[in-house]
């Protein structure tokens, strides 16, 4: 190990003239105007006077990021400048920027006092930014014979999106500085317990001197969750609406169109329908329609309290399913029947529902009466309006005679 150090010692320079800004040339930071969550609250020291034990980020005129104690930004990838805070939006990345220095003077490295060992980073970043929920990512910098310890800093991701998913981009945590181990890949224990810093290895061991320091960098990528999933029904098969007029024993044709409006997959995406009573599906009706069977496919039986697993759809994924409903013959005239679909998946379920109103024929609601009571009274006035004719003839016959 003193061997190491003693190359290491050897190749660097001046520290003064040497500084960070040669790792991180052309790297632009904006200027923060706000209070920033770093602690603890710690001595601090210039580049002209470092300190005199080992320290991390305690300078205040790092010509690079000028207070080292504001040590943790993040940008928009292709952004040109990193600053303390960035509002994310669904379908962007999003790109971390952590510095490190050992603040000793260089000239302790020699006799080991100004030597960092232990040099560990630990990162956390939200997986959910919501306009109420700022999201909060937050560095921490920690060595075994440190003073203090360990010191830590915070950036913040804000959002006028309903809901954004942030997730790890794989790999893409990496160490930059002057050293044998630039541009190596971090393990991802960074974000658990932490992972070891350094020059040419990473074995946790950092010099005093900004030459010796670096920054880690890591993305972000932003994502939402979301589907929408409506339902329609159509008397004829071929008009849909939100809601038709049927008869009983009568049947109703249901489509229901899903789309993946959001940046991220959808896993396992499952209909199933709920039919409610008096309603009844007609078999092999059942049709799935989406980029994989643009014609349509036969599907099972979709009203299965498992319902039909279709799959995972991707950003703009669509599918379609059309299938045949048969009123009850005896559902009750004037009732709503109101049929929903469900689509489950991993990342979550949204519903939709279509409404038949059942109307039936305009039938009397009373036959008339029929029995011996009214079959007797139509004879009686029958037989009545039959006297009466005998009576007339009678009597323009006797008319007559009086005439003559």
């Amino acid at each position: 190990m003193k061997a190491q150090i003693s190359n290491q010692i050897k190749r660097g320079g001046n520290c003064v003239l040497m500084t960070i800004t040669a790792i991180v040339a052309m790297v632009a930071f904006i200027p923060s105007s706000v209070a920033l969550a770093w602690g603890p609250d710690r001595p601090t020291y210039t580049m002209a006077k470092p300190a005199d034990h080992v320290t991390f980020n305690s300078i205040t005129n790092n010509s690079t990021v000028g207070d080292e104690r504001n040590f943790v930004h993040i940008k928009e990838a292709g952004a040109e400048k990193y600053s303390d805070s960035v509002e994310v939006v669904p379908g962007k990345e999003y790109i971390v920027y952590i510095t490190y220095h050992n603040d000793a003077a260089s000239n302790l490295n020699a006799s080991g006092v100004g030597v960092a060992t232990g040099v560990r980073l630990r990162s956390q970043f939200p997986t959910e930014v919501t306009p109420s929920k700022k999201g909060q990512i937050s560095a921490v910098i920690s060595s075994t014979n440190a003073e203090p310890p360990e010191v830590w800093d915070e950036a913040f991701m804000t959002t006028k999106y309903d809901q954004v998913l942030l997730r790890y981009k794989e790999g893409s945590a990496k160490i930059h500085n002057g050293w044998g181990s630039n541009g190596s890949v971090l393990s991802e224990s960074m974000f658990e317990s932490g992972t070891y810093l350094g020059m040419d290895e990473l074995n946790g061991v950092i010099l005093g001197c900004a030459e010796y320091g670096g920054f880690v960098t890591y993305t972000l990528v932003a994502s939402n969750v979301g589907g929408e999933i409506s339902k329609l029904v159509s008397r004829d098969g071929q008009n849909y609406y939100e809601n038709v007029t049927a008869r009983p024993g009568e049947e109703v044709t249901f489509s229901a169109e899903f789309k993946n409006t959001g940046t991220r997959d959808l896993t396992n995406v499952t209909f199933h329908d709920n039919l409610p009573e008096g309603m009844k599906l007609v078999n092999s009706t059942t049709y799935l329609y989406n980029n994989s069977h643009t014609n349509g496919e036969l599907m099972t039986d979709i009203i299965d309290k498992n319902g039909f697993n279709t799959g995972a759809y991707g950003k703009d994924g669509w599918a379609k399913i059309v299938y045949k409903v048969k009123i009850a013959d005896d559902a009750k005239c004037g009732s709503s029947l109101v049929n929903r679909i469900f689509m489950d998946s991993d990342q979550g379920e949204i519903s939709d529902g279509a409404t038949v109103n059942v109307e039936c024929n305009n039938v009397p609601t009373e036959l008339p009466s029929t029995g011996p009571a009214q079959i007797v009274g139509a004879i009686v006035v029958v037989g009545g309006i039959g006297m009466l004719a005998v009576y007339w003839y009678r009597s323009q016959m006797a008319l007559k005679e009086i005439k003559k």
